[in-house]
C-alpha cells in the first residue's frame, strides 16, 4: 500500500513542489562533499559527473559516490559526450568501466552548437544526435539499464540539431532550465520552493521531463563551492526509487496535522 501524493498533501498540506524528491549534482568543482550535511538538508540524492570523453576521471567521483552509499542517498552518475572524438561506443565502454554501482545513468550532451576550443561545434548536428543515441544504447546494452537524457531546450531546439529525433521519449528527460533567485537573496536555500513547479520549455519531441536542473545558484551545502545545482524529480522520493528499483524500507510511519481539524493522524503502512 502507499499513499497517494494528493492524500499526503492533504495531510501536511505541502506544496506539489515541497513534495518532489530534491537532488543535488555536482563534478570537481564542488570539492568533497558531505554526504550527511545533503541528507539533513533535505536532499535525498546525489548525481555526480563521473567521465568525459575517453580519457577523463573526475577526481571526486569515487568520494562522491561513497558519501551518498554511507549515507543512504540515491546516486546517479554521468558522463559528457565529447562530440569531437567521433566514438560514442569508446566513450560508452569508458563510462560504464569507472560509475561502478550505481542507481542511474545520465548522458551530458550539450557540447557541438556553441562555439568551442575543442572544436566540438565543427561537427554537424546529425552526427552529434546519432553520437547521443549510440551513447545510449550502447551503455544501456552494457549496464542493462536505460540512462537518462540531460539537455536544454537552449541546446536541443537550436537550429543546428534536426529534432525531434524520434527515439529521445525512449529516455527520460533531465531539463536544465534555470529561475531566477529571489530578490535581495545570493542563492535559493534547500527549504525554499519557487511558485513555477516545472520547466516551461522542454525539448522538442518531449512532453514530460523526469527531473528538473531548476537552479544553478543554490546555497552550497555540505559542498565547498560557492554555489550548488538544485535539481527536482518529478514524484516523491518513494516514486522515484520505485522507478530506480532502489529498495524501499518494510515499513514507515507518517505523523501529521490535518488542515484546520487539528488531530494527529499517525499511519503505519507495512509493504508486502
Amino acid at each position: 500500500m502507499r499513499l497517494s501524493r494528493r492524500f499526503i498533501n492533504l495531510l501536511g498540506g505541502c506544496s506539489e513542489f515541497e513534495m518532489r524528491a530534491r537532488l543535488v549534482d555536482v563534478s570537481r568543482y564542488q570539492g568533497v562533499i558531505n554526504g550527511k550535511a545533503l541528507k539533513d538538508a533535505g536532499f535525498c540524492g546525489i548525481i555526480s559527473r563521473c567521465t568525459i570523453g575517453n580519457i577523463y576521471y573526475d577526481p571526486y567521483y569515487e568520494n562522491n559516490r561513497k558519501e551518498a552509499r554511507n549515507n543512504e542517498l540515491i546516486f546517479g552518475a554521468y558522463h559528457v559526450l565529447w562530440p569531437i572524438n567521433r566514438d560514442p561506443r569508446g566513450e560508452a565502454r569508458w563510462f560504464t568501466s569507472h560509475c561502478g554501482d550505481i542507481d542511474f545513468s545520465v548522458l551530458d550532451d550539450e557540447l557541438g552548437v556553441r562555439q568551442h576550443s575543442e572544436g566540438h561545434h565543427t561537427v554537424s548536428g546529425e552526427e552529434i544526435l546519432s553520437m547521443s543515441h549510440l551513447w545510449l544504447r550502447e551503455t544501456d546494452a552494457i549496464m542493462l539499464m536505460r540512462p537518462w537524457l540531460y539537455t536544454g531546450s537552449w541546446f536541443w531546439n537550436d537550429p543546428k540539431l534536426p529534432t525531434p529525433a524520434g527515439w529521445e521519449k525512449d529516455y527520460f528527460l533531465w531539463e536544465a532550465e534555470y529561475l531566477n533567485v529571489p530578490s535581495g537573496q545570493d542563492h535559493w536555500h534547500p527549504d525554499q520552493s519557487p511558485e513555477i513547479t516545472g520547466p516551461q520549455v522542454l525539448g522538442d519531441g518531449w512532453d514530460d521531463w523526469k527531473m528538473w536542473q531548476w537552479t544553478s545558484k543554490g546555497l552550497p551545502v555540505g559542498v565547498q563551492s560557492k554555489v550548488l545545482d538544485y535539481n527536482v524529480f518529478n514524484g516523491t522520493v518513494d516514486e522515484l526509487k520505485n522507478l530506480l528499483g532502489v529498495a524501499l524500507p518494510n515499513e514507515f510511519v507518517i505523523e501529521s496535522e490535518v488542515p484546520k481539524e487539528a488531530e494527529i493522524i499517525r499511519v503505519t503502512l507495512r509493504r508486502s
